[in-house]
């Protein structure tokens, strides 16, 4: 890891990412849900930050269009 200088990736970065690209792939929320021990799907989206990214993407949509 140290060559590829990934040292500094800690586990919660990488299972931040697993998480996120997990969703991305599947949209199954409930699952992701169970397997990070979120109690609810709001909370499990705003850990991975797809809130965030679906507020980014309206916020560009409405700048477009203005």
């Amino acid at each position: 890891m140290e060559r590829l200088h990934l040292d500094e990736i800690r586990t919660h970065t990488r299972c931040k990412t697993f998480c996120y690209d997990f969703y991305q792939q599947t949209k199954e929320v409930a699952m992701l849900q169970e397997i990070c021990h979120y109690p609810s799907p709001t909370m499990t989206l705003k850990y991975i930050g797809v809130n965030e990214d679906s507020m980014d993407r309206a916020d560009l949509m409405h700048a477009l269009f203005r």
